[in-house]
């Protein structure tokens, strides 16, 4: 299984333990992102924030990891949150989680990236 990541803020910037492969790519969806959270470190932090945030187009890149739980582990350590924070989803199996104020992000085939991208 290939699993596209989502990101934005920091995670390009400061990926840390990040399992990827390649540049993040522009052409991400688009997602409600608003500085609503404060972190542990006391700095504003950039969430989904269907609220507040504003549409703002998200980057991806690929995991080099192959299995889901393994790719949401890998994000689950490199934002020290729990894996009911992040949420995803398979377009293999129709599976999706999701989450108040996710933290961090939503999984995809990047091939369907690419098909949602194409369609409108």
């Amino acid at each position: 299984m290939k699993i596209a990541i989502l990101g934005w803020g920091s995670l390009k910037w400061d990926p840390r333990n990040l399992a990827y492969e390649g540049a993040w790519q522009s052409g991400g969806p688009q997602l409600p992102l608003e500085f609503s959270r404060i972190s542990r470190d006391g700095r504003l932090t950039l969430v989904i924030d269907p609220t507040h945030g504003e549409p703002v187009s998200t980057l991806y890149t690929t995991s080099t990891l192959l299995s889901l739980d393994e790719a949401i582990e890998n994000l689950q350590e490199r934002e020290g949150t729990s894996s009911q924070y992040i949420g995803f989803v398979n377009l293999v199996n129709g599976e999706t989680h999701t989450c108040q104020n996710a933290d961090l992000v939503e999984w995809t085939p990047p091939c369907a990236a690419k098909s949602r991208r194409q369609i409108g």
